[in-house]
């Protein structure tokens, strides 16, 4: 969430998990002061108030969403991790939040219990409530339903978030990747489908979902446990694979794709996954990649946030807190088109020392060696090498326009067509 709100204006102060795993990514991506604690812990209000002094602040807040699901078995307030959401509200009055945002699936919309909590919480700090559920699907080639909530001071003026239109310029993942990536060896490896992971996911009894995906495709929602759902879970959720009970009656929820490099099934590379959550191509992690793909899993996708976010920006505009006037749709259309929109992304990480280019350069021939563990091409004129690697570079960046390159990958050469 916080890479939405700092795209546009925000900045992280502190965000809290209780989960190491998230904390560790949140922390290696810099996302204000990183606190691994439990939010029913009774000191967090106390350390929340010396952290955040006198300063205003918008809370931001995904719960669990289990005891809304079928997954977790729909028990309601009678799952303990309920109490994160009533945890969440105690903290965000006690340090007086300046305005609220929550997010999670599309049944909190009607759980009467969440609505009363809400609504109740808004009436005391004098708050209007706004919700709205967005597809994802809408505007990015991922399904990825949630409900949102906006809770902000009456005086701003937000009476409502409408819902996001349907575009047309994102229908489906090839309008992201010409092909599935070729990554480094180890991590591929990791990621390919075990002799077990196949045959469960190729049995019918577990459930319907489409399980090859192709650059055709729209990308089905992806879950906690993908990539993971036949082992124990990396956070330490789950010490064991799911059963085969829940299995055949609830579905074995996950897809994979042909891998380029050994030409069989592969889960998602995490890169991959995470531009199709709509986080930027600067995205890296410190954890093992199916591990990643767990905390991917987890992700609210930072364009619905941005949306939100950018509501909540109008308000304060309109109570005289910003001078500038926001559109929504102009700055989710900037954003798409700084994840790739109309451009064609592909990462080879090839395994040699150096690659050699040879490229006119007026009127003479320019040799040119790169030492590089991978080559990103972008056709990208107005962006910087910084804007897409977040400051720091992984062997050397090279920026080539992708019409005028032609990759013989049987060879490991680049032919140059016409350089400019």
């Amino acid at each position: 969430m916080g890479i939405a709100a700092s795209f546009f204006g925000g900045s992280p102060r502190v965000c809290i998990d209780h989960n190491g795993l998230a904390c560790s990514l949140l922390s290696h991506h810099a996302h204000g002061h990183v606190l691994q604690r439990d939010l029913l812990a009774p000191e967090l209000p106390l350390e929340l108030c010396h952290l955040l002094g006198t300063d205003c602040c918008t809370f931001v807040m995904g719960f669990p969403c289990q005891p809304l699901r079928a997954q977790g078995q729909l028990l309601g307030q009678l799952d303990p991790r309920s109490q994160v959401f009533w945890a969440g509200l105690k903290n965000a009055f006690l340090a007086n939040a300046q305005a609220w945002i929550l997010e999670c699936v599309p049944n909190a919309a009607s759980d009467p219990d969440i609505q009363a909590g809400i609504h109740s919480f808004a009436e005391i700090m004098d708050f209007n409530v706004c919700s709205t559920i967005l597809s994802l699907d809408h505007q990015w080639p991922m399904r990825r339903t949630r409900w949102w909530g906006l809770l902000t001071p009456k005086h701003w003026g937000v009476e409502s978030i409408p819902t996001w239109p349907k575009a047309d310029d994102m229908n489906c993942i090839s309008c992201l990747f010409c092909s599935w990536g070729v990554w480094d060896i180890q991590h591929e490896y990791q990621l390919l489908l075990s002799a077990e992971e196949f045959a469960y996911y190729s049995d019918s009894r577990y459930g319907s979902d489409k399980r090859f995906l192709a650059l055709t495709d729209v990308a089905p929602t992806v879950l906690h446990s993908y990539a993971n759902a036949l082992s124990s879970c990396p956070c330490g959720c789950r010490n064991s694979k799911f059963s085969d009970t829940s299995l055949l009656s609830k579905g074995l929820r996950g897809f994979f794709v042909n891998s380029e490099r050994w030409n069989q099934p592969r889960f998602l590379y995490p890169k991959e996954l995470a531009l199709l959550l709509t986080l930027p191509w600067s995205f890296d992690s410190p954890l093992p990649v199916r591990a990643t793909l767990s905390m991917l899993g987890l992700v609210a996708a930072p364009l619905q946030m941005l949306w939100i976010w950018t509501h909540l920006l109008q308000g304060a505009h309109r109570a005289g807190l910003l001078s500038a006037e926001i559109v929504p749709l102009d700055v989710i259309a900037r954003y798409k088109k700084l994840s790739c929109v109309d451009r064609f992304v592909k990462t080879f990480h090839l395994r040699m020392a150096s690659i050699q280019l040879l490229f006119p350069c007026r009127h003479r021939l320019r040799h040119t060696c790169f030492d590089v563990e991978s080559l990103l091409w972008l056709n990208s004129p107005e962006l910087s090498a910084s804007d897409w690697t977040g400051g720091s570079t992984c062997g050397s960046l090279v920026r080539m326009d992708f019409h005028f390159l032609q990759l013989a990958l049987s060879g490991w050469t680049l032919k140059p067509l016409n350089w400019f």
